[in-house]
């Protein structure tokens, strides 16, 4: 049983500087996410938590377990666990449609003029 002074990212072993530049070149060809060596505790912090739920004993038994998943369920969820963007934008997809029309409209409206789509109204700025 830890100690109350003990933190949840004790409990799962170090990431090695080969693991994480393993993670970070899969995380970079897969997705297109640019972790810098800034980001190691991040990763280890994040990445440990999958190791705990999924009782694995070490960072490159979950790697290994990523790579070799053939649904790719384990590599997405390795992404979404080290990214907090997406999460964001898939709950608030308003979000993206308001950002486009207020800021893009010129861009809407030509794509919706060559695809034969009624144009996007411009969005109005907020009224203090």
């Amino acid at each position: 049983m830890p100690s109350k002074t003990t933190s949840l990212s004790t409990l799962a072993p170090a990431l090695q500087e080969r693991e994480f530049e393993q993670f970070r070149k899969l995380a970079y060809e897969k997705f297109g996410l640019n972790l810098t060596g800034a980001k190691q505790d991040l990763v280890a912090s994040r990445l440990g938590k999958k190791l705990r739920e999924l009782r694995l004993p070490s960072f490159r038994a979950y790697y290994d377990l990523v790579v070799s998943d053939k649904t790719g369920e384990s590599l997405a969820a390795m992404i979404d666990a080290l990214s907090t963007i997406t999460r964001f934008f898939c709950v608030k997809p308003r979000i993206l449609i308001t950002c486009g029309r207020f800021f893009f409209p010129r861009f809407a409206n030509a794509r919706a003029s060559t695809c034969g789509a009624r144009r996007v109204p411009r969005a109005r700025s907020p009224t203090p």
